[in-house]
This record gives structure tokens, sequence and C-alpha cells, in this order.
């Protein structure tokens, strides 16, 4: 009897040696992270507006954290090559995703089986209108002009695509018309190929485009919402022109920070705070607002409800035009 009681206290210490042990280390390492640099992996090119984006908040995040958040631009598969890329790291909190609002409709077009329900928000940026554009000595005046063109000549009109889950993809679902579709790896090189004249038209966010715009090399033929924008009365909006797509409207991108699911708390806390405060200087909101950018600034339960109204919403757009599966497959509820 003796022996088992001593028995069961040594190992009770054991235990709680064991225990303090453990929870001293694990607070030592959410205490201690990062340290060394994180990588970003954005899922575009340079020079795109999520790319624009990232860069921005990454410059004013690294002060926060203490040390260098590292920009690695990873295209491909309108950014599945890079959301699968940061999904293999460990769960850490040192390689990190900074993305557009792409992941939603992966599983719908077969694109990839992951979804943002295999990350972590850690923040999200905000949202944005696009914007269709083209060169300012192109014949059309309107973009009911140009969707009149695709009716009586198929084909006839060059459309920029970064992909089915792209901007371009989900708006050319949107319209519905028979455009030829040439496809580029993000928003930056489909605007290249629009300055040089490859392409007709091109559907991008109002971020990665308005330099052009202000200087003359470009001009907006349609913004994607039900009304114009205050700050740019002048621009027409798609379901003022044409009332048949006002169901769909306002629509638009959104940007976000996340991590793969799984990081612990601790660390997905000193990145959420970290980059709240990056999120809420001046400088980016100054940033922000000379891209016309909606601020969200969302974090937790209210990321993670803003972004499955989005993919409802969405995905069942393409599916009613016939450019994704059944999201009911997926548990996707019709709002």
């Amino acid at each position: 009897m003796n022996f088992g009681t001593t028995a069961v206290k040594g190992l009770s210490l054991v235990v709680g040696a064991l225990t303090t042990f453990c929870l001293t280390t694990t607070g030592f390492a959410a205490d201690s992270y990062p340290k060394s640099d994180i990588k970003a992996v954005i899922p575009f090119g340079a020079g795109g507006g999520t790319d624009t984006l990232a860069r921005a908040i990454v410059n004013l995040a690294e002060k926060e954290l203490g040390q260098a958040v590292i920009v690695q631009n990873k295209p491909g598969a309108t950014g599945a090559v890079a959301t699968e890329f940061v999904r293999q790291q460990p769960a850490d909190g040192y390689t990190i995703l900074i993305a557009a609002e792409n992941q939603n409709l992966y599983r719908t077009t077969g694109l990839s089986k992951l979804s943002f329900d295999d990350f972590e928000p850690v923040i999200l940026l905000g949202e944005a209108y696009p914007v269709v554009v083209t060169l300012p000595d192109a014949k059309w005046k309107s973009i009911s002009e140009v969707l009149d063109e695709v009716d009586k000549n198929p084909k006839s009109v060059k459309v920029m695509n970064t992909g089915p889950v792209g901007i371009s993809g989900v708006v050319t679902a949107m319209l519905g018309k028979d455009f030829t579709l040439v496809p580029y790896r993000g928003e930056g090189p489909g605007l290249a190929g629009l300055l040089g004249g490859h392409v007709d038209i091109g559907i991008v966010s109002i971020g990665a485009v308005i330099q052009h715009v202000e200087t003359g090399n470009l001009k907006v033929l349609s913004v994607i919402s039900d009304k114009r924008l205050k700050a740019y009365p002048d621009w027409p909006a798609l379901g003022e022109e044409r009332p048949e797509y006002k169901k769909y409207l306002p629509w638009g991108p959104y940007y976000g920070v996340y991590a793969k699911k799984g990081t612990p708390q601790p660390v997905l806390a000193k990145l959420q705070n970290s980059f709240k405060k990056a999120w809420s200087s001046d400088k980016y909101q100054k940033f922000l607002d000379e891209r016309r950018i909606v601020p969200l600034g969302l974090m937790g339960e209210a990321a993670v409800a803003y972004q499955k109204r989005w993919e409802s919403v969405t995905t069942w757009l393409l599916f009613e035009a016939n450019a994704a599966s059944d999201p009911a497959a997926f548990g996707i509820p019709r709002l």
C-alpha cells in the first residue's frame, strides 16, 4: 500500500513537472515569436492589386513584428499554386498567405480541394469594386457598346483573363457573353497586355489600374456596381446601364492575410495584433483611400462570416452561369 502511494505521488510529481515544462516552453515560444524572418506568399505576379496591397501592409507590419517579412510572388492556377504551397508549410506562423477572394471559388470550379476553410484569417484588409477598362482611343464609349458588339460578333472582343476564379473570370461569367478570353498570370501581366494592345478589355481592381486611368493611359467603361462611385461620378455603373445584372451587384474582390489552420493561438494573436496595428495606421488607411478600397479590418468570427457570405453569393452566381459545379455539394448555402 505504501509502495503504491509513493509511486502515485512520484508519478504526480513527474506529470506536474512535465506540465510546467510544457507550459513554460510553449509560453516561451509564443513570447519569442517571431525569432526569424516571416515569408509572405502572394498568389499572383508583381504589380497587380493583391501584390500592391500586400507589399504596403507588409512594410508596416514587419515593424510591429520586429522581424522582416519577405514577400514572395508565386503565381499559377489562379492562386492555387501559392495556396497549396502555404498549406504544406508548418503551421508555425513563419509562412503566411496574402490573397484575394479566389480561394472561396476553388472547390466549385474544380481548381483545388482547398478553400479558406484551410486557413485562419489574420485580418481582412479591404474590398473593392472592379472596373472594365480599355485603351483611350478604343472605339467603345460604354460597356453596353462592348456587350452589343459581342452579341453581334461572338469572339470579336479579346478580354484579359486571370482564371475562372479571378476577378475577370467571375465578371465575364456574370456578363454571360462570348468573349475571347486571353489568359494571364495576374492583373499586372494582364494590364501590360492591355497597354501593349494584345487584348481589348481589362477587368481589374481599381487599385491596380487607378494610376493608369488618372494619367490617361486607360479609360473606364464601367464599374461593376449598381451605382456610381462617389469618388468617380463620371464612371458609369454596370447596373445603371444594364439593369439585368443588378441581381449580382454590387460585387467585388476583397483582400486578406491568412495563416495555416492549426497555427498556435498565441502566434496567431501576435500576427493579428501586428497586422491590425499596421492596418489601423494613418499611412495604410490613406493608402486604401487613394485606391478607393473600402476598409474592412475584420478578424476572427467576423472575418469568417464575411467570407462565408461572399462565397455563397459568388459560387451560386457562377453555378447559374454554368461556370461552376453545384455549391450545395460542398455545403455552401444559397442566401
